[in-house]
């Protein structure tokens, strides 16, 4: 709002300071903002997780992040820590066969070896699912490495999950000749 002296200032406006009738469209518009839903999760990593465990497989997590959303069955979520975050042990308890699948972002893209290893003891065939596709093609190829490696029993499998949205196959077609080269 402009002061007296016609300068711009910042001001709050309270809903009690509206109208009768402004006050019913704050609460109405208040009321659609809480029960609107687009169907696309914040976070579509505890989406998978949740959907991966609901199917009876055990999951663990390579990411750097330290909360995440446990989504109840009725849609909502909680906030939570997470407290396995060391690589290392997901990894070896990944190898081992006591976690059927790693949920991995760039953070894991470096320093383990998730591979059908003759050494280790879960020797099932690996299948790298990618649901973003990296910009720098140096990542991606250091996230294809964990479980493309020297020394393994079944060769490493790759799918990526991309939508028809045609600005998605466009990085696609980007990402697929940066690959080749």
């Amino acid at each position: 709002v402009r002061n007296g002296t016609g300068e711009n200032v910042q001001a709050s406006l309270s809903v009690s300071d509206l109208t009768p009738e402004g006050q019913r469209q704050y609460k109405r518009l208040l009321d659609d903002i809480r029960t609107i839903t687009s169907g696309i999760h914040i976070s579509p990593i505890d989406v998978m997780t949740k959907e991966l465990k609901d199917a009876g497989l055990r999951v663990g997590e390579i990411t750097g992040r330290s909360k995440y959303l446990e989504i109840q069955d009725d849609g909502s979520s909680v906030v939570k820590e997470r407290h396995e975050r060391d690589i290392n042990t997901i990894a070896r308890k990944f190898n081992s066969g006591e976690i059927d699948v790693v949920l991995l972002n760039a953070s894991g893209a470096t320093g383990i070896s998730l591979h059908a290893s003759k050494e280790f003891k879960d020797q099932r065939p690996r299948v790298l699912i990618s649901g973003q596709l990296e910009l720098d093609i140096n990542k991606e190829v250091q996230k294809r490495g964990r479980i493309d490696r020297t020394g393994q029993v079944h060769r490493g499998e790759f799918q990526y999950v991309v939508s028809s949205i045609p600005a998605e196959q466009r990085l696609l077609m980007m990402f697929k000749a940066k690959l080749k080269s």
